[in-house]
């Protein structure tokens, strides 16, 4: 079974390039602000960090192994 992996702030340089290196291991999950970008074999998912319980709703539905934050 292959893990799920989020990493925040997918919008960002390190967040593409360490997605685009993991996404062939792991099922990954870049938490956006609002800036989607082209990408194969990754799941873009807008995530507020600010509000907790969405937070919890947006972790809970995702079932990450890892959270890169």
């Amino acid at each position: 079974m292959v893990e799920n992996v989020l990493i925040t702030g997918g919008s960002g340089l390190l967040a593409l390039n360490w997605a685009l290196t993991i996404r062939s291991k792991f099922n990954v999950i870049l938490g956006i602000h609002n800036r989607k970008s082209p990408l194969d074999k990754i799941e873009q998912k807008n995530i507020n960090l600010d509000n907790y319980n969405m937070l919890i709703n947006d972790l809970e539905a995702i079932r990450p192994k890892v959270v890169i934050h």
